[in-house]
Protein backbone atom coordinates (compact mmCIF):
# COMPACT_ATOMS: atom_id res chain seq x y z
CA UNK A 1 0.00 0.00 0.00
CA UNK A 2 3.08 2.18 0.99
CA UNK A 3 4.20 1.80 -2.57
CA UNK A 4 0.95 2.52 -4.50
CA UNK A 5 0.95 5.29 -2.44
CA UNK A 6 4.58 6.53 -3.11
CA UNK A 7 4.96 6.77 0.47
CA UNK A 8 8.00 5.14 2.69
CA UNK A 9 6.44 2.09 4.72
CA UNK A 10 7.07 4.44 7.82
CA UNK A 11 4.95 7.04 6.31
CA UNK A 12 2.18 4.88 5.88
CA UNK A 13 2.87 2.77 9.24
CA UNK A 14 2.67 6.03 10.75
CA UNK A 15 -1.03 6.64 8.43
CA UNK A 16 -2.40 3.71 10.21
CA UNK A 17 -1.45 3.92 13.82
CA UNK A 18 -2.60 7.64 13.72
CA UNK A 19 0.81 9.42 14.17
CA UNK A 20 -0.12 10.97 11.06
CA UNK A 21 -3.48 12.65 10.69
CA UNK A 22 -5.34 11.64 7.35
CA UNK A 23 -5.84 14.30 4.81
CA UNK A 24 -8.65 14.50 2.54
CA UNK A 25 -6.53 13.85 -0.07
CA UNK A 26 -4.40 10.79 0.89
CA UNK A 27 -7.77 9.63 1.88
CA UNK A 28 -9.15 9.87 -1.51
CA UNK A 29 -5.63 8.33 -2.71
CA UNK A 30 -6.55 5.11 -0.18
CA UNK A 31 -9.73 4.59 -1.63
CA UNK A 32 -8.95 4.80 -4.98
CA UNK A 33 -6.24 2.48 -5.12
CA UNK A 34 -8.83 0.08 -2.99
CA UNK A 35 -11.01 0.80 -5.11
CA UNK A 36 -13.94 2.07 -2.40
CA UNK A 37 -14.97 5.73 -1.81
CA UNK A 38 -13.91 7.38 1.54
CA UNK A 39 -17.05 7.00 3.20
CA UNK A 40 -16.79 3.43 2.99
CA UNK A 41 -13.31 3.83 4.53
CA UNK A 42 -14.28 5.83 7.75
CA UNK A 43 -17.42 4.15 8.15
CA UNK A 44 -15.26 0.99 8.45
CA UNK A 45 -13.53 2.50 10.47
CA UNK A 46 -15.65 4.14 12.87
CA UNK A 47 -17.30 0.53 13.00
CA UNK A 48 -14.04 -1.27 14.10
CA UNK A 49 -13.02 1.41 16.35
CA UNK A 50 -16.21 1.24 18.57
CA UNK A 51 -15.87 -2.51 18.12
CA UNK A 52 -12.28 -2.14 19.83
CA UNK A 53 -13.71 0.34 22.38
CA UNK A 54 -16.12 -2.03 23.43
CA UNK A 55 -13.38 -4.86 23.45
CA UNK A 56 -11.37 -2.96 25.81
CA UNK A 57 -14.11 -1.68 28.53
CA UNK A 58 -15.25 -5.42 28.66
CA UNK A 59 -11.66 -6.85 29.41
CA UNK A 60 -10.72 -3.63 31.38
CA UNK A 61 -7.68 -2.26 29.31
CA UNK A 62 -8.85 1.24 29.55
CA UNK A 63 -9.01 1.43 33.62
CA UNK A 64 -5.85 -1.22 33.84
CA UNK A 65 -8.10 -3.91 35.89
CA UNK A 66 -9.84 -6.99 34.98
CA UNK A 67 -13.49 -5.94 34.76
CA UNK A 68 -16.17 -9.54 34.57
CA UNK A 69 -18.42 -8.27 32.28
CA UNK A 70 -15.81 -9.99 29.84
CA UNK A 71 -17.99 -12.08 27.60
CA UNK A 72 -15.60 -13.98 25.21
CA UNK A 73 -18.56 -15.10 23.10
CA UNK A 74 -19.68 -11.68 22.63
CA UNK A 75 -16.06 -10.63 21.46
CA UNK A 76 -15.76 -13.63 19.16
CA UNK A 77 -19.91 -12.47 17.92
CA UNK A 78 -18.10 -9.08 16.98
CA UNK A 79 -14.79 -10.39 15.05
CA UNK A 80 -17.22 -12.64 13.19
CA UNK A 81 -19.15 -10.01 12.16
CA UNK A 82 -16.55 -8.21 11.71
CA UNK A 83 -15.06 -10.54 9.46
CA UNK A 84 -18.42 -11.11 7.21
CA UNK A 85 -18.88 -7.50 6.79
CA UNK A 86 -14.77 -7.67 5.53
CA UNK A 87 -16.03 -10.62 3.15
CA UNK A 88 -18.85 -8.41 2.01
CA UNK A 89 -16.80 -5.81 1.37
CA UNK A 90 -14.44 -8.11 -1.06
CA UNK A 91 -17.05 -9.10 -3.00
CA UNK A 92 -17.94 -6.18 -3.86
CA UNK A 93 -14.94 -4.90 -5.11
CA UNK A 94 -14.78 -8.04 -7.04
CA UNK A 95 -18.06 -7.66 -8.74
CA UNK A 96 -17.01 -3.76 -9.18
CA UNK A 97 -13.88 -5.05 -10.80
CA UNK A 98 -15.84 -7.53 -13.22
CA UNK A 99 -18.04 -4.62 -14.06
CA UNK A 100 -15.08 -2.59 -14.80
CA UNK A 101 -13.36 -5.26 -16.98
CA UNK A 102 -16.58 -6.04 -18.76
CA UNK A 103 -16.98 -2.08 -19.82
CA UNK A 104 -13.45 -1.86 -20.96
CA UNK A 105 -14.03 -5.29 -23.23
CA UNK A 106 -17.50 -3.67 -24.65
CA UNK A 107 -15.58 -0.18 -25.22
CA UNK A 108 -12.78 -1.78 -26.97
CA UNK A 109 -15.01 -3.71 -28.64
CA UNK A 110 -17.01 -0.69 -30.02
CA UNK A 111 -14.28 1.27 -30.63
CA UNK A 112 -12.62 -1.60 -32.95
CA UNK A 113 -15.87 -2.02 -34.98
CA UNK A 114 -16.45 2.06 -35.28
CA UNK A 115 -12.89 2.21 -36.76
CA UNK A 116 -12.10 1.59 -40.64
CA UNK A 117 -10.37 -1.63 -41.78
Amino acid sequence: MAEMLGLSRLAYGDIERCKTDLTDSRLNQIASVLQLSPADILAFADRMTNFFDQCSGAIGLKSGTQNNHYDQRELEHELEKSTLVLEKYRAEIEKLKAERDKAELEARYWREKQTPS
